[in-house]
């Protein structure tokens, strides 16, 4: 069982890998770099924040202050983000670009999955949901 178990779960970070790799290849294609789309993230998920604040959410990856502000610059003068006294917030073309983005990694990640038939893809939900059941009440048990 554990080498099943172990097999699934390395099956589950590939794909999760592929969802990554669907996403760098969606955002990328704006040329800009990893931390710039970083900031444009965590942008689209807070209302306003300060620089000094941005800059912390995003410090644990080690990009610098110097370099957090010319990404702000950058969103800035794509019409991503705007600024004002200090403060960055998300522009409502910055929130399409992402939205675009994620819709592209969506289509991008279950492509795969297209060929299958409506019946096929509902066999494949049962699984899915009979696994989720299964998982969920072997919580806590050893496996």
């Amino acid at each position: 069982m554990f080498t099943t178990l172990e097999g699934f779960i390395a099956h589950c970070f590939l794909l999760e890998g592929h969802r990554d790799d669907c996403y760098f290849a969606t955002w990328s294609a704006y040329g800009v770099e990893g931390h710039a789309w970083e900031v444009l993230d965590v942008l689209s998920q807070n209302d306003a924040l300060a620089f000094a604040d941005l800059h912390s959410k995003l410090s644990r990856r080690g990009v610098t202050e110097e370099v957090h502000a010319g990404d702000v610059r950058e969103l800035v003068g794509r019409g991503w983000a705007e600024e004002s006294s200090g403060v960055i917030q998300i522009t409502s073309s910055g929130k399409q670009v992402r939205a675009e983005v994620e819709a592209e990694t969506e289509r991008l990640f279950f492509a795969p999955w297209s060929c299958l038939n409506e019946s096929e893809l509902d066999d494949l939900f049962n699984l899915s949901r009979q696994l989720r059941d299964g998982l969920q009440a072997t919580k806590g048990e050893e496996l």
